[in-house]
């Protein structure tokens, strides 16, 4: 399917603006693993959901005016659904977290005794089986808790905005692991002000929202805590043009700050702002405009640091649910659209422990039903077994995101395949490297049925091994070739007392030592005890001494003791 995608990068003249460069891209469709749906006979609506360690998935919504709360296995397989209930109106999730024993903590709204709203934060044994605790906030006029985090000491954060009675704030709390309150801080730009979502960034706490200037522009507002909620200037402001809001925050691998905001111009869009830790520099963005109406929702990281975006849109016809996932350089990887025939609408994204991508929302039918979507992590290989050279061999490729019918490919029209299995996300295939193969590096790919591919270069790593027979009476000579040319091992005869398999095969030498050749290790099996009688031959480069003058080159090998000897 052809997508419309739009790169934004920021300037500085005068105040933020921006300009837009938009192309086409086709991108692959995500593959759906699993889906599933929960109707109990009354309007049920997910908000909110969060991803155990064990994949097991927690949903918060509601059905009709009460909290309604949905357990999934990795599966699927649901679980006995809960409800809380105080008997009033507007009761609204905005965040689910859990922590590392389980317990579930869930922030929202509720009616007020008046006509108010209040924030009302929920924490719940695991599997909700037990209400544990309650708090609620109430600062006498309209309070929406939008987001929940929780950090290592089960200490409970949780933002949204408060109503002062003349306009909106962002107001974030901390709690204890019993739900007592610890700290709150306040953000008023002097208008209205309104927080949607909050993540950890290291030993910061980052809030992202909307800020409105003037009066009539909406512009995307972050905010930054350190974890006692003592605010740390200056706070940053995005305008693209248009109506800007925060939706989603999240944090990569390396600290860089991700958030999703509806960008309206004449149409809402998706928009995407990578900044890095410190919110001093706009790294990278993109827009996504299908044609129509495009509104974000939620937003998550994977391991691999790829950046989804959820949302739904609605291109002249019903409301779809609609999901984007882009590489950390924020380049389109793959795109999801789910359409039930009426309003589908998606609200929530996170990504499971095997990258798996887990969307909430609701779809309707008779009446508005929760319902959930598993799409496929991108492929990605993490290790892979040996390949030996001149030998068929049985080879494993582990990683994310690989399917029964994932193919496996090698760059080196030399290396042939054969017999395909697989199980559990594990790939085991038959490989045959010819003898003309190189020693070292193989250049492998996995490919999906969709269409998404992973390349890596340096994984999977051939290897040559040669018998050498007990008292062999005479010299054995083992060559292999490597990118820098041929390298040889000899060896005496009447080196070894028992038959000895010798395995040759390169690496980075690391350590110490400045590396201009070939880093060979030679592996002995049953022992290694005679190596030394051998004579090595490596290779190098000249180009690669620097200016280090080559007479003075050596060759070592490394003892673990001594170091390079």
């Amino acid at each position: 399917m052809g997508k419309a995608a739009c790169s934004i990068r920021a300037a500085l003249a005068g105040g933020m603006t921006a300009w837009l460069a938009c192309y086409a891209h086709a991108a692959p469709e995500m593959i759906v693993l699993s889906s599933a749906t929960y109707d109990s006979g009354a309007e049920d609506k997910a908000y909110a959901l969060t991803i155990d360690g064990n994949g097991n998935i927690f949903i918060a919504g509601n059905s009709g005016n009460d909290y309604l709360f949905v357990k999934y296995n990795k599966n699927l397989q649901p679980s006995l659904p809960q409800v809380y209930s105080n008997g009033r109106s507007g009761n609204v999730p905005g965040g689910i977290a859990v922590d590392g024993f389980g317990n579930i903590v869930v922030a929202g709204m509720e009616g007020g005794p008046t006509a108010s709203q209040d924030y009302l934060v929920l924490k719940y044994s695991p599997d909700f089986a037990t209400l544990l605790s309650s708090a609620s906030y109430d600062g006498g006029f309209y309070d929406r808790a939008t987001a929940v985090i929780m950090d290592e000491q089960s200490n409970v954060y949780m933002t949204g905005f408060s109503n002062d009675g003349a306009t909106d704030r962002f107001y974030t709390m901390k709690y204890d692991s019993l739900l007592n309150q610890v700290a709150a801080a306040a953000f008023d730009s002097g208008d209205m002000d309104q927080a949607y979502a909050m993540a950890f960034s290291g030993s910061d706490i980052i809030v992202a929202g909307v800020t409105r200037t003037g009066g009539t522009d909406d512009d995307i507002r972050l905010v930054r805590y350190d974890r006692d909620l003592n605010y740390l200037p200056p706070s940053v402001t995005f305008n693209s043009g248009g109506g800007d809001m925060a939706v989603g925050a999240a944090v990569d691998s390396a600290g860089n700050v991700i958030v999703t905001a509806r960008r309206v111009g004449t149409d809402p869009d998706f928009l995407t702002l990578k900044y890095d830790s410190t919110l001093s520099t706009l790294i990278s963005s993109a827009v996504y405009d299908s044609g129509g109406a495009d509104t974000p929702k939620g937003l998550a990281v994977d391991s691999a640091d790829n950046i989804i975006v959820t949302g739904f849109t609605n291109n002249g016809g019903a409301l779809d649910f609609f999901t984007i996932k882009y590489d950390s350089s924020l380049n389109i990887l793959s795109t999801a659209a789910y359409d039930g025939g009426l309003a589908d609408i998606a609200n929530a994204v996170s990504a499971d422990p095997d990258d798996n991508v887990v969307i909430a929302g609701q779809s309707y039918g008779l009446t508005d039903n929760f319902f959930t979507v598993k799409y496929n992590a991108s492929p990605r290989i993490t290790s892979v077994s040996p390949l030996y050279i001149g030998e068929t061999a049985n080879v494993t490729f582990t990683g994310r995101g690989l399917l029964a019918d994932t193919v496996v490919s090698f760059a080196d029209p030399a290396i042939s395949t054969g017999t395909y299995s697989f199980d559990s996300g594990q790939i085991t295939l038959s490989v045959t490297p010819a003898a003309s193969v190189t020693l070292g590096g193989a250049t492998v790919t996995v490919t999906n049925s969709n269409g998404e591919q992973f390349t890596n270069a340096s994984l999977a790593r051939t290897r040559l091994r040669r018998v050498i027979p007990a008292f062999a009476p005479a010299a054995t000579a083992i060559t292999a070739l490597t990118e820098l040319g041929n390298i040889s091992v000899s060896v005496p005869a009447y080196s070894f007392t028992v038959q000895e398999t010798l395995t040759l095969y390169t690496e980075e030498a690391g350590g110490d030592a400045q590396q201009v050749g070939e880093a060979l290790f030679i592996a002995g099996t049953p022992s290694s005890v005679s190596l030394a009688s051998m004579t090595v031959t490596l290779r190098y480069a000249p180009a690669d001494l620097g200016g280090y003058p080559e007479a003075s080159l050596s060759i070592g090998y490394y003892d673990p003791a001594a170091g390079w000897v």
